[in-house]
């Protein structure tokens, strides 16, 4: 996310200064049953995100204009920024579902994230954020406002190469942030790291279970090469 010439905050190929309110969704998939621990949910995924990680493995979200569907997610054929369809969809599985995972993309950068939220969990529904951690702010609004039952924090490295593993410079220290936040916030969590070999070595998880929060909730999973 950066600045345009006149101040316009600008992500991926779309500014966010005209709706406050605005969610954008890039895709719909009704249904996982290993996202959301413990729960039947469906994901979310929100268009736009601020890192540009090497092995992303939804690089079709990272800077997806507005009037383009995401096709690799098109599981229930639910247009780009439908957002009344998705809540529709969630209303429809109520009974079914007891959970949604906000995932992306990067949740976190929609402006309408507390909005959406907020209406989902009216529907009795449980909240998962998946994020990178690069908005502390946002985090703690959320967990303020009573809004997330689960959240993940995927770290891509270890703090000495977090520019090289996620494609961006000056987020350290957001993400470190993030981690203490979520670490204290007394909702179930756990931090993530997905392995690729040819871009970490064991030592570097090492390295991410040190600078982690004693005893944090840390998994490793293994990452598909491209």
């Amino acid at each position: 996310m950066g600045k345009g010439e006149d101040g316009v905050r600008v992500m991926n190929g779309f500014d966010d200064s005209r709706d406050n309110s605005a969610f954008h969704i890039a895709g719909f998939q009704p249904l996982t049953l290993s996202d959301f621990p413990g729960r039947t949910a469906a994901i979310v995924f929100t268009q736009g995100c601020n890192f540009v990680c090497p092995f992303c493995h939804n690089r079709e979200l990272i800077s997806v204009p507005p009037s383009v569907r995401c096709e690799k997610y098109e599981v229930s054929k639910v247009a780009t920024e439908n957002l009344h369809r998705v809540m529709e969809l969630l209303k429809g599985r109520r009974g079914m579902l007891d959970g949604v995972v906000l995932s992306g993309g990067e949740p976190t950068l929609q402006p309408g994230i507390r909005e959406f939220a907020g209406e989902v969990k009216e529907l009795g529904i449980a909240i998962k954020l998946d994020t990178n951690g690069s908005r502390p702010d946002v985090i703690a609004a959320l967990l303020r406002d009573s809004l997330l039952d689960f959240i993940a924090v995927d770290i891509k490295g270890p703090w000495s190469r977090y520019e090289e593993c996620c494609g961006r410079s000056g987020m350290v220290s957001e993400v470190k942030k993030s981690v203490e936040l979520v670490a204290s916030s007394g909702v179930p969590y756990y931090f993530r790291t997905t392995f690729f070999s040819s871009l970490l070595s064991e030592k570097d998880l090492e390295c991410i279970r040190r600078q982690l929060p004693k005893g944090a909730n840390y998994l490793v999973q293994k990452g598909h090469e491209r």
